[in-house]
């Protein structure tokens, strides 16, 4: 923060974590308004739930906000932009009502083999997809998606893991065995399920990736992004 200010280039915001290893955040907060020519870097704490306290410390100190862990994408971006003063009237509200990330509709739709029996679940996914702008095809278990995946091209699975007849995991695995570009599909794990080795057993049985229920619009469109550059870069 010296360096670019000493440059002209001072940082216009700073994330900081409210405990880390060599200091903690009060007395980063005082170093850093102790120097003058950090004064124009807007800063952000970054606390566990329950630090009230301490926050309420650091804002007597200068700080401008606060952020709780783990940070969510739609918080952050709201926040950076009330610092820059930039308006957020045109972002959409998330679940918990607070702003979320403007997500535009792509020009280059995928076509997308839903695997879900939930029926809400499904209604909320083809909601989310017909918004992104992608093409979509539904199915309620894992052997229905075998069979679409056999029987059409997809760009990539959406596939929820617990599933009547056949579960997603089965029938990762078995989509796995396929011959041809079939058995290298995309294949994003959606589940409830978000314990210590639930991503880990997604990945071992072939899944590519992973989010978890319910199922936010900018956590899909950023996972169906991700998969859209992993195929051009394979391509």
């Amino acid at each position: 923060m010296e360096t670019a200010s000493g440059r002209g280039e001072p940082f216009d915001i700073a994330l900081l974590d409210l405990h880390t290893a060599e200091m903690e955040g009060t007395h980063l907060v005082d170093a850093i308004r102790e120097r003058g020519v950090m004064q124009s870097t807007q800063l952000l704490v970054l606390s566990p739930l329950g630090h009230r306290a301490a926050y309420n410390s650091l804002k007597r100190a200068g700080v401008a906000g606060s952020i709780v862990k783990p940070v969510r994408q739609e918080y952050l971006f709201s926040m950076i932009a009330r610092l820059c003063g930039r308006s957020t009237a045109t972002q959409t509200s998330g679940a918990d009502g607070r702003s979320a990330l403007p997500i535009p509709r792509t020009e280059n739709p995928l076509s997308v083999l839903v695997a879900e029996d939930n029926p809400v679940n499904q209604r909320v996914l083809t909601r989310m997809l017909d918004r992104l702008g992608h093409r979509y095809r539904v199915v309620a278990d894992g052997q229905a998606a075998i069979e679409a995946v056999k029987e059409s091209a997809y760009d990539l699975v959406l596939m929820d893991c617990q599933m009547p007849r056949v579960d997603g995991f089965e029938a990762t695995m078995e989509i796995r065995t396929l011959a041809g570009p079939a058995g290298h599909l995309p294949i994003i794990a959606v589940t409830a399920n978000a314990m210590i080795g639930d991503r880990e057993r997604c990945l071992a049985a072939g899944m590519t990736g992973y989010i978890t229920k319910p199922v936010r619009l900018g956590e899909l469109a950023e996972a169906l992004e991700s998969t859209r550059r992993q195929m051009a870069s394979v391509g």
